[in-house]
């Protein structure tokens, strides 16, 4: 009998200490949290070119930069292609269109790993060596797109719609996956139906492309697992570990924002034009409030969370891995770049020692350059500690 009294009291500890954990991970400052939504100081930073880029591209996407390289995929030519740091020269290209060794159907996932480079594509997994040299395929579901590797396990995502009786529904269920080795499912990390960005409207008999719809998307870092959910509703982030143990979640509070006429007015003159056939156009609709905000990157012991433009100025809110936040910044933003790039190009950001890199197509010389912004002081950002393993 006594056994099983301290037993007993034995798992009450463990249990008390697991939540006193998990709630001190949740803690926050509400105050401080929602004054970040009403700073007004907008950095004072330019945008700096890195490097001009002489090959020529037609559908270039940075995938990844480090200390040394930086990653540009080709998605005309199925490529990737690894250039220095130092001098912008081209220093390996490699894959290319096919289903043969080291070539891809079409790049789904793309990753640069410690002393490997992954790259997804519908039916097959490829290692590759720094040096762009294929160390080995491993077949895998074609479905599993993309396919990212964390410890022994993968991540991936399926899309399906919300009921199988109604293929026009507007809302589209989305699960974040953790698979085993041998790619069977082994637990839904995440599962919520969200608003989907095209919908057939059956009253009017017209489809529509709804612009910035909510969206989950998952960043992997350190062999831990990061789940952002930006919707009207939602800003938050869940922390799992490479077997799929949740960590903690961060659940905050947001200013909406509204989009405003000038932005629609932008997005329609793009071009958002599109045509599901010869003779039926797609109307773009627009939500009332953008979602609570529109990418995070997970680098530098950080969670960058880059919230929608407000007109001339971008708001980062920099939080460290717990969700405390360190720091909000302003950073100039043209919105007349939405004239020149797709909105989901443009939102997207790849971050590195406190800087955001992007590139972009210089349309009197015609080549694409590398840029990059400032947006944390380094004293904001603690020393970098190892990466993927």
């Amino acid at each position: 009998m006594r056994k099983r009294y301290f037993l007993f009291l034995l798992m009450a500890s463990i249990i008390s200490i697991d939540s006193a954990c998990k709630k001190s991970d949740r803690t926050y400052d509400k105050e401080s949290w929602l004054n970040a939504f009403n700073k007004q100081e907008v950095l004072n930073v330019k945008p700096e070119k890195v490097a001009v880029i002489e090959e020529l591209y037609k559908q270039p996407g940075l995938a990844a930069i480090d200390d040394d390289y930086f990653y540009i995929l080709n998605g005309i030519e199925q490529t990737i292609n690894i250039y220095s740091r130092n001098d912008a020269r081209l220093k390996a290209t490699f894959g290319g269109n096919g289903e043969g060794p080291g070539e891809f159907r079409w790049m789904q996932g793309f990753r640069v790993y410690s002393n490997y480079i992954f790259v997804n594509s519908p039916g097959k997994n490829s290692y590759f060596s720094k040096k762009g040299e294929l160390l080995k395929e491993v077949k895998c579901p074609p479905s599993l797109i993309p396919c990212l590797p964390v410890g022994n396990n993968y991540v991936t995502r399926d899309y399906s719609k919300s009921s199988e009786r109604d293929i026009h529904s507007p809302y589209m269920e989305t699960k974040t996956i953790l698979v085993g080795p041998d790619f069977k499912p082994k637990k839904i990390l995440f599962q919520k139906s969200l608003n989907t960005a095209y919908v057939f409207n059956s009253k009017t008999g017209q489809n529509e492309a709804w612009i910035f719809p909510d969206i989950c998307s998952f960043k992997i870092y350190n062999d831990n697992i990061y789940i952002g959910l930006s919707s009207l509703e939602s800003f938050i982030f869940m922390a799992f570990d490479a077997n799929g143990k949740q960590l903690y979640e961060i659940n905050r509070p947001y200013r909406k924002q509204e989009i405003t006429g000038l932005f629609k007015e932008i997005i329609r003159k793009k071009q958002y034009t599109m045509m599901t056939n010869e003779n039926q156009k797609v109307k773009i609709q627009f939500y009332d409030y953008f979602p609570s905000f529109c990418n995070f990157e997970v680098a530098d012991d950080r969670i960058y969370v880059f919230l929608y433009p407000e007109i001339d100025r971008q708001r980062i809110l920099i939080l460290d891995l717990k969700g405390k936040l360190l720091a909000v910044n302003l950073i100039p933003f043209d919105l007349k770049s939405l004239e020149r790039s797709s909105y989901r190009i443009l939102f997207s950001n790849l971050i590195h020692n406190g800087e955001s890199y992007y590139i972009k197509d210089n349309l009197e010389t015609d080549k694409w350059e590398l840029w990059r912004l400032k947006i944390c002081d380094i004293g904001q950002v603690p020393a970098r500690l190892s990466q993927d393993k």
